[in-house]
């Protein structure tokens, strides 16, 4: 049975703001989900938690990098 990524994230960055009031939320963000797997995103206030769920749910784009 061959496994196929149903969403990827290759060397993802989100930022938000520019210049020297830019926040970078999310670096250099790797991640293959494939069909079939159960994903959990776990982590302390402030680490980009819902920022990643929302370039998954294609409701941000990112700064930088590919999505699948």
């Amino acid at each position: 049975m061959i496994s196929m990524a149903m969403m990827e994230f290759k060397n993802v960055f989100k930022s938000f703001g520019s210049g020297t009031s830019q926040t970078d939320v999310l670096k250099d963000i790797n991640l293959t989900v494939e069909e079939g797997e159960f994903l959990v995103i776990l982590g302390f206030s402030g680490t980009g938690k819902t920022t990643l769920i929302k370039l998954m749910a294609c409701m941000e784009i990112p700064t930088t990098g590919e999505d699948t």
